[in-house]
């Protein structure tokens, strides 16, 4: 599963180097190109993408990783899986999000959602405009900072190039997918299989127990 960026490039390294004739199967956002548009939530990118898996392997378990924020679609991938009769072999979360901890105040959640919710406006209205369209200067700066995704980037979205536009709204609706999944926390009906989470060697130990403390309150079972 994609991280915020929804791009699955970032896992080639990754896929290269499984033994063995296990197929992987990469699963990208909806929105990157021109044919498709961003799914809006994190349950409906997991019914979208298991409907795909379903088409790619109807049968036996599913194992099913995720870096960053795409281990909140990865788990509920798991949860709709499993109510479906499926076998979930294992879920792998590969330095699982932690800047959105449940239980916080929701007023600060409003907040957070509301300046991104204005930005998808102006970009949803710049992809459609006619090419080489540069978003308002204040908005530009705006999308920079939600969508950092390095200078080429940015050169992007300042000339106003199409894909690069897709690429920063496809990155701020899965950041506003993230907060709005959060709000159902506790979740009576979470994922409760196994679970391992993959914390990278020299991350602080202070995050580390936040990784721990969150996913324990996402899930019905203990990560791993």
């Amino acid at each position: 599963m994609h991280s915020a960026t929804g791009d699955v490039t970032e896992f080639d390294e990754l896929a290269g180097s499984i033994a063995g004739d296990r197929p992987v199967y990469g699963l990208q956002a909806p929105g990157l190109d021109e044919r498709s548009q961003p799914l809006g939530s994190i349950t409906a990118m997991a019914s979208a993408y298991l409907e795909e898996v379903q088409a790619l392997q109807p049968t036996g378990p599913l194992l099913l990783a995720a870096w960053s924020m795409g281990a909140h679609v990865a788990v509920e991938m798991a949860r709709e899986a499993v109510a479906a009769g499926r076998t979930v072999g294992g879920v792998f979360l590969i330095g699982p999000s932690v800047d959105l901890l449940p239980g916080r105040d929701r007023s600060f959640e409003r907040q957070q959602r509301e300046q991104p919710s204005a930005l998808l406006r102006d970009l949803d209205a710049t992809i459609a405009a006619a090419p080489g369209t540069r978003l308002p200067a204040a908005v530009e700066e705006e999308v920079l900072r939600h969508s950092a995704l390095g200078r080429a980037h940015e050169a992007g979205i300042r000339a106003g190039d199409k894909h690069r536009l897709r690429a920063a709204r496809v990155m701020i609706t899965n950041f506003l997918a993230s907060i709005e999944h959060l709000e159902r926390v506790p979740m009576p009906d979470a994922y409760d299989g196994p679970v391992v989470l993959f914390i990278p060697q020299d991350a602080p130990g202070r995050q580390r127990r936040r990784t721990v403390r969150q996913w324990r309150s996402l899930l019905r079972g203990t990560p791993r």
